[in-house]
């Protein structure tokens, strides 16, 4: 007949026992907590990402998102921030110049410090919303003569105003490097005369005078409808050029 220990466990096992279930209790707790912080980090990152899309999305346009992030400039060098994208698809080749931008919440996570997003915005992408209902332009001034071209703008009515819709006052000064481009908003007023472009230095040096009927000949028309950006190419010898007169005059 078989013998039953009816003394239970022994010290040495219940020890055994004790560090066996102290290790896996351990275990359990360090998993929970790295699942806990792992949580943590991806909300954190999905608010970040959340807010600096908004924030891009929002960027140089009338919208407001009420974010608390700053866009700056992804420099490429020290005087330039654009970039050539290329996509080589084999047979087919794209490219286009973009504009690169960083967003950054300026209240971050210490953890997170470095986390933000970059964005392009194409050269062709407007950073001023135009609205020609209200005789509100887009002038995109794009530089074609071969030298950098620093200009004032000389409104007889009208307005200027920047990307944030603030006023740039009658008569903006504003650079424009060689093969660039650089824009202003412009709000119509009544007179013929609109604005003219001058000499930075000397506003009685005045390089194109526009008025109600020539400045028509510089809309961007898409789809049968004007969009409200005005093209001009400033060309060799100062010549003011619209697109089609560029593009004939180069073949783009």
């Amino acid at each position: 007949m078989k013998k039953v220990n009816k003394n239970g466990m022994t010290l040495v096992e219940v020890i055994i026992s004790m560090a066996i279930l102290s290790c896996i209790a351990a275990m359990f707790v360090t998993i929970a907590v790295s699942a806990k912080n792992k949580n943590a980090e991806t909300y954190i990152r999905g608010n970040e990402m959340y807010e600096q899309a908004a924030a891009a999305e929002a960027f140089n346009t009338k919208t407001d998102y009420g974010s608390h992030c700053k866009i700056s400039k992804l420099m490429a060098s020290a005087t330039d921030n654009n970039f050539n994208i290329i996509a080589d698809f084999g047979t087919l080749t794209l490219k286009n110049k973009a504009y690169g931008f960083e967003v950054k919440r300026q209240k971050q996570d210490k953890r997170d410090q470095n986390y933000q997003l970059r964005f392009f915005r194409s050269e062709n992408a407007s950073t001023i919303v135009p609205n020609p209902d209200a005789g509100e332009f887009c002038i995109k001034i794009y530089n074609n003569s071969g030298v950098e071209q620093h200009l004032t703008l000389s409104a007889a009515c009208g307005r200027f105003f920047n990307d944030k819709n603030k006023s740039e006052g009658d008569h903006p000064s504003f650079f424009v490097a060689n093969d660039d481009k650089n824009e202003i908003g412009y709000a119509a007023g009544d007179d013929a005369e609109l604005f003219r472009v001058c000499n930075w230095e000397d506003e009685s040096i005045v390089y194109y005078t526009f008025n109600e009927v020539n400045l028509a000949n510089f809309m961007e028309i898409k789809d049968g409808k004007v969009t409200g950006n005005v093209i001009i190419h400033i060309c060799d010898g100062l010549q003011f050029k619209n697109q089609a007169e560029y593009e004939a005059e180069t073949g783009v």
